[in-house]
């Protein structure tokens, strides 16, 4: 019988471990699997050290809605708010917005479907909570504003921001010889043992991961045709040994 992780059992599962981080969830709108968040800074976007699995989430206390980011990089997990005046585009791979403080943030998607489930789940979520749903839908639509310093004075021009640029994914470094990793045996660890959150938010990330559950799904049919052939096998024997005697 295959083993398959259904789309509810995914998502309770996920409910579960963001009620731990927030005890207000009380559903998930929407997610994606991964994403790297960026900040722009005048002139050029600065990768923040964000990333990991995605969630739109509706919550019983205020505000009702928020996004937070699973963080693989820290135990500091990124959440936004998501309010009335919340103003986000998309421009591919990535989902732009601004936030509360003024600061204007990108996030990129690795899954472009999951990318435009979100901008569009964000956009109903936003005119929902606008008492004008016709000034909500123009904000939502009009292009994020920069503002630059000049001396005292400050201007806004109506212009988008550049794209930010893709994330690079670097392989992790060798540790040098004599060293062995936290997962290896003997010398001293390059990197701190896991903590139980860490390891709980990375097999998370993983449950994500198509290719990780084809793996596993396929291991698992290796392990039960064996032991199908194996019983199939010690009963032929049997049956040979009672013909025999």
């Amino acid at each position: 019988m295959a083993f398959a992780l259904t789309d509810q059992a995914r998502k309770e599962a996920n409910l579960r471990v963001l009620q731990r981080q927030d005890e207000s969830v009380v559903d998930i709108l929407g997610s994606a699997t991964h994403v790297v968040l960026y900040e722009f800074e005048t002139p050029s976007w600065q990768k923040l050290d964000v990333e990991g699995s995605l969630f739109l989430v509706k919550r019983r206390d205020m505000p009702r809605f928020r996004l937070l980011v699973l963080n693989r990089n820290s135990n500091d997990n990124y959440q936004v708010d998501i309010t009335p005046s919340f103003q986000v585009q998309e421009k591919e791979p990535y989902l732009m917005f601004r936030k509360p403080d003024g600061s204007i943030q990108g996030i990129w998607f690795h899954n472009g479907s999951e990318r435009q489930q979100v901008a569009t789940l964000l956009q109903k979520v936003v005119q929902s909570l606008a008492v004008d749903p016709d000034a909500a839908a123009a904000a939502l639509l009009s292009p994020l504003t920069i503002i630059h310093h000049n001396g005292n004075s400050r201007t806004q021009q109506q212009q988008q921001p550049p794209t930010p640029p893709p994330p690079v994914h670097r392989p992790s470094p060798t540790p040098p010889q004599g060293q062995h990793s936290a997962l290896g045996g003997g010398g001293v660890a390059e990197s701190p043992v896991l903590d139980k959150k860490s390891l709980q938010l990375a097999l998370l990330s993983l449950l994500h991961d198509e290719r990780f559950l084809d793996l596993i799904h396929a291991q698992y049919l290796k392990v039960a045709h064996a032991r199908a052939n194996k019983s199939k096998s010690n009963t032929n024997n049997n049956n040979n040994n009672n013909n025999n005697n």
